[in-house]
């Protein structure tokens, strides 16, 4: 595992996070905003999963999860600039730690809503509350996106191990 973490901290990213005194503020700011375009498109779907906003149609939810991959896809690629930049503080972290547990789950949760209840859109109630499972698989969601995000904002402060 060192050996890997070595190879990251010498990496061209590595080199690009600390080469320039811009470097890491730019991708903070930018994995910011992949945070909020992220955040913000999974919430509004979430909550109309829940069963609020029932004057959105469920289907209309389709277009926010296109903008949500948007954000994912910027946090993603700064996400990996900062890893590789300081590998040696983000692996042993517990809350990095925590936070790559959690994304894990947010993905897996996410596949099971794209392939078994997406397909089942044309039964529901547009306009009304989705199914149990649905209800549930959203509110799992947004709980989990929230705790993403905490702990990725704790990672400066509970440091390693």
């Amino acid at each position: 595992m060192e050996s890997i973490l070595l190879s990251l901290q010498d990496s061209w990213v590595a080199g690009i996070m600390f080469g320039w005194a811009w470097s890491w503020p730019i991708a903070e700011t930018v994995h910011f905003f992949g945070m909020t375009i992220l955040f913000g498109a999974i919430a509004i779907t979430d909550l109309r999963l829940i069963g609020f906003l029932k004057k959105m149609p469920i289907k209309a939810t389709h277009t926010l999860i296109n903008i949500a991959l948007i954000g994912f896809s910027l946090n993603l690629i700064t996400g990996i600039m900062f890893f590789c930049g300081d590998p040696f503080r983000y692996a042993p972290n517990i809350s990095f730690q925590i936070k790559m547990v959690l994304l894990l789950l947010a993905g897996l949760n996410a596949l099971f809503f794209t392939f078994k209840l997406q397909p089942t859109w044309n039964e529901w109630d547009q306009y009304g509350n989705p199914p149990t499972i649905a209800r549930v698989v959203g509110g799992v969601s947004l709980v989990m996106w929230i705790f993403i995000i905490i702990f990725g904002r704790l990672i400066p402060y509970l440091g390693t191990g």
